[in-house]
Order: C-alpha cells, then structure tokens, then sequence
C-alpha cells in the first residue's frame, strides 16, 4: 500500500517536529543510537512510514484493538476498586518482513 506524496510529507513533518535537542541528550549524544531509536519508531506497530521507505522496511505489529480492550477492562477495574494495584498486560507481537530483512 503506498500513500500519496502529500502524507509522507506530513508524517516526516510530525517526526520533525519532536523535541529532537532533548532526544539527542537522552541518547548521551550518539547521533548512532538515536537513528536506530527512530529506525525502531518507523517499524514499530507497522507505522506507515515503514511502508514507504525505500527499501520498504520490516515492522513490529501489534494487536491494536486487543491492547485498547484490556485498557478499557482495566480502566473498569480501577474505577470499581480505586485501590487496585498497576496491572500489566502482554501481548504477542507479529514480525511483518519487507524487502529490508
């Protein structure tokens, strides 16, 4: 699926538009280490931007309806039991391979 010019245009406006001096500092300025940080944001959860690359990049997805399901179920908890401890909850995630593998 490719997305027309218009919107890779604004997602690399909204990655651009992040904090980047304080992301810079929290990598302890290894420009290395926040590339693969923002290569690892690009594929997470099969972002678009992943899709789009050339060439087109392996992505993480993550069973997003599942994920909200839960929180809701917890959110639920939490307001019949205002005392309830932090719940976790996991899920597996699904390798998506492109051309980058």
């Amino acid at each position: 699926m490719r997305y027309p010019k218009q919107a890779t245009f604004a997602q690399l406006n909204l990655l651009d538009s992040h904090d980047v001096s304080r992301f810079i500092t929290v990598c302890e300025d290894d420009r290395d280490r926040m590339e693969l940080a923002l290569l690892f944001q690009m594929t997470f959860d099969n972002y678009p931007f992943s899709m789009l690359a050339q060439p087109t990049l392996t992505a993480i997805e993550v069973d997003m309806y599942e994920m909200g399901n839960q929180a809701a179920r917890f959110i639920v908890q939490r307001i019949k039991k205002p005392g309830l401890q932090t719940q976790s909850f996991c899920t597996t995630p699904i390798l998506i391979e492109r051309e980058s593998t």
